[in-house]
C-alpha cells in the first residue's frame, strides 16, 4: 500500500448539504485568482462551476454493527477548490470526499478510463468520477452514490442498467482526499465492455476520457499514471500476480 494511505470499509453513507462561507475563499482570494489565471494559460476549457467539500466527517458504528461514514458538505468554486488543492490544502479543516465507480467485468477484470487531452487531468488514469456538485444534492442529503452513477454514465456511457452496485462502500484516506469506492460490476467481459464504451465515446462531441484500460492484474497497474490512492486500492483488491516458476533443464 502506498505510505501514507489507508483503506477502511463501511457500509452506508451519510451526507449533509450544509452550505456556509468558506473562509480560505476569502483569506486566500488573491492567490485564488492568480492560480485561476494560471490554470486558464494552459487550459482554456476550465470552468469555473460550483462543487461541494465536505466540511466536517466522522465514522460512527450503528447498533448491529454498521460503520456509518457521517458528514457534512459546504458549497466552493472550482477555481477555489482547484487552488486549495494545488496549494497544498492550506486549509487542513476541509476535505475533497468524492465517490468513484469501481468498475469490474463479469470475467473479473477492472476497468479504468483514461481521462483525455481537454480535461484538467489529462492522461491519467483512474475509475470514473467527479467532485460532487449540486446536482448530487436531495433535499438536505448529498447523494453520492448518485453522483457515482452520474458520473459513469457521463464518462463513459453506461447506465445503471448496464451495472449491478455491490452493498456498501471502501474509503481511500489520502490525506486532504476521501476516495469512496462504490463497487459496480458491469455486464459483460472486460472486452465486451471496452467495445460498447469505445462506441459510445465516438458518439461525444467532447468525451472527458480518451479510452478504458483493463486491469487484470498487478502487472497492469501504471504507476506512472494511476495516482497513489487508485493503487493502493488496486493492489488491496487484486490478488498478488504469482511468480512464475524456473524450470531447470
Amino acid at each position: 500500500m502506498t505510505s501514507g494511505i489507508s483503506l477502511l470499509d463501511v457500509d452506508d453513507l451519510d451526507f449533509d448539504f450544509s452550505p456556509r462561507a468558506w473562509n480560505f475563499e476569502r483569506e486566500f482570494s488573491v492567490e485564488i485568482d492568480a492560480h485561476w489565471q494560471k490554470l486558464l494559460s494552459s487550459n482554456p476549457a476550465q470552468f469555473d462551476g460550483c462543487v461541494l467539500l465536505m466540511d466536517t466527517h466522522q465514522v460512527v458504528e450503528e447498533p448491529g454493527q454498521k460503520r456509518v461514514l457521517r458528514g457534512t458538505f459546504l458549497e466552493a468554486g472550482y477555481k477555489s477548490f482547484s487552488a486549495c488543492r494545488d496549494l497544498g490544502w492550506p486549509d487542513s479543516s476541509i476535505r475533497n470526499c468524492f465517490a468513484m465507480a469501481a468498475l469490474k467485468s463479469e470475467d473479473g477484470a477492472f476497468l479504468l478510463g483514461e481521462m483525455s487531452s481537454g480535461t484538467s487531468l489529462p492522461g491519467r488514469i483512474q475509475f470514473p468520477a467527479g467532485t460532487p456538485d449540486l446536482e448530487d444534492v436531495r433535499g438536505s442529503k448529498v447523494d453520492l452514490e448518485a453522483s457515482a452513477f452520474r458520473e459513469l454514465y457521463e464518462e463513459t456511457t453506461l447506465s445503471a442498467d448496464d451495472i449491478v452496485a455491490a452493498e456498501g462502500w471502501t474509503l481511500v484516506l489520502d490525506g486532504p482526499r476521501i476516495a469512496c469506492m462504490k463497487p459496480m460490476r458491469a455486464k459483460g467481459t472486460a472486452d465486451e465492455i471496452v467495445a460498447k464504451v469505445t462506441r459510445g465515446l465516438a458518439q461525444q462531441r467532447d468525451p472527458e476520457l480518451a479510452r478504458l484500460h483493463i486491469v487484470r492484474d498487478h502487472r497492469d497497474l501504471d504507476t506512472a499514471r494511476m495516482p497513489g490512492f487508485m493503487l493502493s486500492y488496486l493492489r488491496s483488491a487484486i490478488p498478488p500476480t504469482p511468480e512464475k516458476r524456473r524450470v531447470s533443464v
